[in-house]
């Protein structure tokens, strides 16, 4: 995916580009491009004229010879140098740890690289050593902190004007990469109120994967807060992948309408369709009005948490709820089910409340395959919930297009018609139980495969098996590998398209 174009370049003049003839475009930008300059340098100066049409510095070195001069352009804002001896024969033991030009704000321009694309922001800690060590200039913690405030600002914007510049960059990032849908939400004072983004690659790729959406939200820390809300699919390899995005105010009736309203135009809504999320009220009304057809499934991770609050003291079941909401077979799940029930009525209770359908998979009535969890948005948040919007959605695409071009790159070099991790489940799924299984043909298509005292019948036609993995995973199962086998056929000839290289 291709970025707008938006920059935050410093542009940090060096020796060689410091020069008689050399343009500033307003005097703010020679000030602060020469602070930088002698803190990089190690030089220090006074400022010996400086009003609206003339900016003259010496070195703080009265007998050195060093000397810059700037005027102001005529009908201009601009300066531009018209004297410089960049020659120092000043003494050394002028120059100490408390830089005069060290402000915060100089410092800022120096590492405000180490704020950008999306990299792990520096600690006021590390940025003291990189002050002394790459520059000799002490400063202390309180100093290091605000440099670290405007190194923010200056790779991501501020918060106040991101807003501003978001009509503009949803512009050009539709322009560059086609298919790119965005919405932008505003209130009756003509105030931002939500941002939509979904990709063009992603609602494209999408088409090609099974239809199980997780959606979830998380706080953001930057100086408005807000909620980012998102909406992933599970690739061909089982890896995350995204599909769109929203900032709105917070998780409530009103955003999740909106955000579920906005994804519609770009997904809709069908009966094999399936949604995972937590328990949000507000995201199961918004689920029953925009996606009436589609099913609705509980994330098991937020399930299990709410268990572990509410049932301490039937901690050695949580276990078995585990194994109960992924048990394949009906019968399975049963049977763990009433474990869990005399262990605990209460708990067995409060889990059939929350409908077995939502949660398990024997009993969905839409297939989820192993999608199970909606913790979707915290792989991408990480360090990123204190970035103005638009830094925001600019780190999203960059760690987007990352991945989705080293995935292309991965796929092509696979040697093997399936995906990596299903071909390693199907190897270790196959290899595990093989010295137990027992084969008999019953037709051309139909089996019955031993494993112990357990008998289970393998359609490899229909690409069924009584255990129900062949039928929910949508790759064979170790019945199905076995029966495959032993007529010299490939197992993966009856992996679903999903999971081919190819499609990847």
């Amino acid at each position: 995916m291709t970025t707008s174009g938006s920059s935050h370049s410093t542009g940090l003049i060096d020796v060689d580009s410091l020069f008689c003839g050399k343009l500033f475009k307003e005097k703010t930008e020679i000030r602060s491009q020469m602070r930088m300059y002698a803190v990089k340098h190690s030089f220090e100066f006074h400022t010996f004229k400086s009003d609206n049409k003339r900016y003259f510095l010496h070195c703080i070195d009265e007998k050195c010879s060093w000397r810059l001069r700037a005027t102001k352009v005529k009908a201009s804002d601009s300066f531009v140098v018209r004297k410089y001896i960049s020659q120092h024969n000043c003494d050394s033991a002028l120059r100490n740890v408390n830089h005069r030009q060290a402000s915060a704000r100089t410092l800022a321009g120096l590492v405000s690289n180490h704020f950008a694309g999306g990299k792990l922001p520096l600690r006021p800690k590390q940025l003291m050593e990189i002050f002394r060590n790459d520059h000799g200039v002490g400063v202390s913690y309180s100093k290091a902190w605000r440099a670290q405030e405007h190194a923010s600002e200056l790779a991501r914007g501020i918060p106040a004007d991101s807003y501003e510049v978001l009509p503009s960059w949803f512009h050009m990032i539709e322009k560059k990469n086609p298919g790119t849908i965005t919405y932008i939400k505003a209130d009756s004072d003509n105030k931002f109120r939500y941002g939509f983004l979904a990709f063009g690659a992603s609602i494209r790729g999408f088409k090609l994967m099974r239809k199980v959406i997780s959606i979830d939200g998380a706080h953001l820390k930057s100086k408005y807060k807000g909620t980012l809300l998102a909406a992933s699919a599970q690739d061909g390899n089982f890896q995350l992948y995204p599909i769109a995005f929203a900032v709105v105010d917070s998780e409530n009736d009103a955003s999740w309408d909106w955000f579920l309203r906005c994804l519609k135009t770009i997904i809709p809504d069908e009966e094999d369709l399936v949604f995972v999320s937590d328990r949000a009220s507000s995201i199961a009304t918004a689920l029953s009005v925009n996606y009436v057809h589609a099913h609705h499934g509980i994330c098991t991770f937020h399930l299990q948490k709410n268990l572990e609050t509410r049932f301490r003291a039937s901690a050695s079941l949580l276990p078995v709820v585990h194994d109960a909401s992924r048990a394949y077979t009906q019968y399975d799940f049963d049977y763990l089910f009433t474990q869990i029930s005399n262990g605990d009525p209460d708990l067995g209770e409060y889990l059939w409340q929350a409908d077995i359908r939502k949660w398990s998979h024997a009993y969905s009535p839409s297939n989820r395959y192993n999608i199970m969890t909606s913790n979707c948005v915290e792989s991408l948040l990480k360090e990123t919930r204190e970035y103005p919007i638009v830094c925001l959605f600019e780190t999203i695409r960059s760690i987007l297009t990352r991945w989705f071009n080293e995935r292309r790159d991965e796929s092509y070099r696979h040697p093997y018609v399936v995906t990596l991790n299903v071909g390693n489940k199907m190897k270790a799924s196959y290899n595990n139980t093989t010295r137990w299984l027992e084969v008999c043909q019953v037709n051309e298509n139909v089996f019955e495969v031993k494993a112990g005292l357990k008998t289970y019948v393998v359609n490899l036609d229909t690409r069924k098996c009584t255990c129900c993995m062949f039928d929910i995973d949508k790759f064979p199962c170790a019945h199905g590998i076995a029966a495959a086998k032993h007529v010299n056929l490939n197992e993966n000839m009856f992996v679903d398209d999903y999971h081919f290289s190819e499609r990847l």
